[in-house]
């Protein structure tokens, strides 16, 4: 009797390894975190696990596998927004900016008031040219988040693509001012 309390209380070993993996990644030993996850895994596949892993190879740097781990996350848990958001950036960070469209999209009905989704999407927009609706979804951004200066600064730029300079300074301007670094090499650079 006493033995079975005791196996109630022991942690199954695939927790150990997500332990371990989490631990890693929050230290930023990424590679350590995708071998104690790779463990996990493989003897008890969960949606966090596929999550967290996936945001190891995105800190390296490793996108494709990034995305492989966030499809393998969503196919788990298809409700959660956490693990599209990771995919549609992974995707915008390989330049594959349709995929990354379409997942932003699926991000954005699920939460149309992510100020962070339509920032990212309006990069998105602004990389393929489409600087209206880029447009709509800075200022949108900007109106859920008034202080997001990655907005401003990417709105400014669309106000550069479409010679409306004045915009564009006043855009920079504020991010500047709120610390956003990218904007003062912009107004450095386009101040004449």
């Amino acid at each position: 009797m006493l033995q079975k309390i005791k196996d109630l209380f022991v942690t199954p070993p695939y927790q150990k390894w997500f332990k371990n993996g989490h631990e890693n990644l929050s230290n930023r030993n990424y590679q350590a975190a995708i071998k104690a996850f790779d463990v996990s895994i493989s003897i008890h596949p969960v949606y966090e696990a596929y999550n967290n892993r996936a945001a190891a190879h995105f800190y390296l740097k490793n996108y494709q596998k990034a995305i492989q781990d966030y499809n393998a996350a969503i196919s788990l848990e298809p409700d959660t927004l956490e693990a599209y958001l990771g995919l549609a950036v992974a995707h915008t960070k390989s330049k594959n900016y349709p995929e990354a469209l379409k997942t932003y999209n699926q991000v954005i009905i699920f939460n149309s008031y992510h100020p962070i989704a339509l920032t990212n999407r309006g990069y998105v927009y602004l990389q393929l040219e489409n600087y209206t609706q880029a447009l709509k979804d800075f200022n949108r951004a900007i109106d859920l988040d008034p202080y997001n200066a990655i907005a401003y600064s990417n709105r400014g730029n669309v106000y550069y693509q479409l010679k409306q300079i004045d915009k564009a300074r006043r855009d920079w301007r504020k991010a500047s001012n709120m610390g956003f670094g990218e904007a003062d090499a912009l107004l450095l650079k386009y101040s004449s």
